[in-house]
């Protein structure tokens, strides 16, 4: 097939589409989960659909991207951002340098983007211009391995070793429950009812102490997130540290699919050079994930002290996510070249819908 020219295509938001033919679109490409969530939550999830973007060519859609607005904190400054995501072309458009008409229109949009591209995605990114780093972590630990998803649908030769190996650890991990299910904390405990306010006085008291960059956590930012999420039923908050005016926080959220349970630690902030209180607030996390019966808890880090303190709880699995970042500002690339940052499974679109 011949490959024709970005003429022949459009960018548009997508209320300017048929909302039919959208969401017969997105659910044919993202499947019907993701595909409902994007049709009942959408405009929620990219704060309006002025930040949903689609490629047409003259009634048909090829093409499709979400941007998802923030402020990102880089040397004590807050900076418009958006998160690029959601980034798909139809099978049948492949190959046309779509991608790359979006790239295109993302980055002359103005403002900070933000990313976490696969690694194709990411050598494109690269010839466009954009900054790509590899130094944050995807972690898991495996609580009940035979009920987790990835090994139940794992198919052929390896989905039967898989299971395998799974019953084979099942004393392993039983241990590892009830150790884990066991933990007292010393100040860290559940709160009754979400306080944005006081969340945010964490993010407020700590956000230029601890020399990283990351994504602003002030009130309007955590009653979006949090408070008006759909799955705010799934969402449970903690605090550690004196009463009015704790040092850390986290957010997990448990989500229970076809009757299963799995586990994600979606945010983490505060004073990270204590790192014993940091450990109090995520083994907390960590048992009370246990005590709901979850087959695995998820999280991501690319702050070394959230990083290493995971790690030393238990989790044992891990993996390379790559991040990248394009701006008009140079001293903004150059500082997200070189600083440290914190990233967490709320950022983005690593906390997927179901």
């Amino acid at each position: 097939m011949a490959q024709l020219s970005h003429e022949d295509y459009r960018v548009v938001s997508v209320d300017q589409l048929d909302e039919a033919k959208l969401d017969q679109f997105l659910r044919r490409v993202f499947g019907d989960v993701r595909g409902e969530f994007m049709h009942s939550y959408g405009s929620w999830w990219y704060h309006g659909n002025q930040n949903r973007l689609a490629v047409v060519r003259n009634d048909e859609i090829a093409a499709y991207c979400g941007l998802i607005p923030t402020k990102c904190l880089i040397n004590a400054v807050e900076y418009p951002a958006k998160w690029w995501v959601d980034l798909v072309v139809a099978p049948e458009f492949r190959g046309r340098g779509l991608q790359t008409l979006l790239d295109r229109e993302v980055r002359e949009a103005g403002d900070l983007k933000l990313g976490f591209p696969n690694e194709v995605a990411a050598e494109i990114h690269r010839k466009h211009g954009w900054g790509i780093r590899d130094d944050c972590r995807f972690l898991m630990l495996p609580l009940v391995p035979p009920k987790m998803r990835a090994i139940r649908n794992a198919t052929g030769t390896r989905g039967r070793f898989l299971r395998f190996a799974a019953q084979l650890v099942k004393p392993v991990t039983a241990i590892v429950r009830k150790r884990l299910g066991s933990y007292e904390p010393l100040t860290a405990r559940e709160m009754e009812s979400l306080d944005p306010e006081l969340l945010a006085s964490v993010y407020g008291k700590y956000r230029s102490k601890l020399g990283v960059i990351t994504t602003s956590r002030d009130t309007d930012s955590i009653l979006w997130r949090y408070h008006t999420s759909p799955y705010r039923s799934e969402l449970v908050f903690y605090v550690a540290g004196p009463p009015q005016s704790p040092d850390h926080y986290v957010v997990l959220r448990c989500v229970r699919d076809k009757g299963v349970i799995s586990a994600r630690i979606l945010d983490v902030f505060g004073d990270f050079g204590d790192t014993d209180g940091l450990r109090d607030i995520l083994r907390l996390a960590v048992r009370d994930a246990v005590r709901r019966g979850a087959c695995q808890i998820a999280a991501l880090a690319s702050e070394p002290r959230v990083y290493s303190t995971l790690r030393s709880i238990g989790f044992p699995i891990t993996g390379k996510v790559r991040f990248c970042w394009h701006s008009k500002s140079q001293e903004i690339m150059e500082s997200l070249a070189t600083c440290k940052y914190h990233w967490t499974m709320a950022d983005s679109d690593h906390d997927a819908p179901a």
